[in-house]
């Protein structure tokens, strides 16, 4: 099997799960003004409800939940493939220019 697809495979799994639980968050709070939410959740809600997302489509259909689950995870899953294809450089190899590490 092509690694490339493996690898595919194991990031939408990664951001599938991802979004799934950011999904839940704000329905959660949505739902329920007693439940919070993390910030970094609040900030994805902010941009959905700027956007127009909430006056589209309600959070409670099943339809919404899919939408915005592909939607969530796509923005997630090219995240995780441009940390992967060009991880980040460590404090000491942006000074140096190598990495510390021993081979």
């Amino acid at each position: 099997m092509d690694n490339k697809l493996v690898l595919d495979g194991e990031l939408k799994a990664l951001s599938l799960d991802w979004a799934e639980k950011i999904y839940n968050s704000i329905y959660r709070a949505v739902s329920d003004p007693t439940q919070g939410m993390t910030p970094d959740t609040v900030k994805i809600y902010s941009d959905l409800k700027e956007w127009g997302w909430f006056e589209i489509i309600d959070i409670d259909d099943v339809q919404a939940h899919e939408i915005l689950l592909k939607i969530l995870a796509m923005h997630r899953y090219k995240q995780l493939l441009q940390n992967k294809i060009n991880p980040r450089k460590s404090k000491w190899e942006k000074v140096v220019g190598k990495s510390n590490k021993r081979l």
